[in-house]
């Protein structure tokens, strides 16, 4: 996802949902962010124990980075399709200098 040119997001907590019979495809997954599309950081550890049906809840607790991130991807170095049903981020978006 990108914000845009001067926007920035800080998380403060993110829903996943894995895909109906694949839920094991979501382990693995890690949010990244970056503001340059070349350097990312993860900000939450590798999802384990994902289950059908259940989301996964990572709050400010689990995340390990607060930073300011103009872009977020979803990634999972494993071999990894895709697998996710649904994904929900919540914080707050500002300006890169703002938040």
């Amino acid at each position: 996802m990108d914000f845009g040119e001067g926007a920035a997001v800080r998380l403060s907590g993110i829903f996943l949902l894995p895909r109906t019979s694949y839920a094991g495809r979501m382990n693995g997954v890690v949010v990244q962010g970056s503001n340059d599309r070349a350097a990312w950081t993860d900000l939450t550890a590798p999802v384990t124990g994902a289950a059908e049906g259940v989301w996964t809840y990572l709050d400010n607790a689990k995340l390990l980075d607060s930073g300011d991130y103009r872009y977020l991807r979803i990634y999972n170095g494993a071999s990894w399709n895709g697998n996710l049903a649904e994904a929900e981020f919540y914080g707050e978006l500002g300006t890169n200098n703002a938040l």
